[in-house]
């Protein structure tokens, strides 16, 4: 039953292992998203439901400074996820 319960990956567990992975490494969060999915089988597709606010701010950031969204918030939050998604799913193929 413990190895079920660990097995499980919630918000902090994934959220903390990303934070480790970026200090550790020192890449940028995006990055570090698609690695930590891709250590644990994940969909990078289904990663918005893990993502702590801290986290989610600094993948905005990185966002805004790559040029993918618009300087301040600007767009419906909705559309923003939509996007740091499909930015993530594009890097999760190019970095394979």
């Amino acid at each position: 039953m413990t190895d079920l319960i660990d097995s499980i990956l919630t918000k902090k567990r994934f959220s903390t292992a990303v934070e480790k992975f970026i200090r550790e490494h020192r890449v940028p969060p995006m990055e570090a998203i698609i690695e930590v999915c891709e250590r644990n089988g994940i969909d990078p597709a289904d990663v918005g439901r893990l993502l702590s606010p801290s986290l989610k701010s600094k993948l905005e950031a990185e966002a805004m400074s790559l040029n993918l969204l618009p300087r301040g918030n600007q767009l419906p939050v909705w559309l923003t996820h939509l996007i740091l998604i499909a930015y993530i799913n594009l890097l999760s193929y190019t970095l394979k």
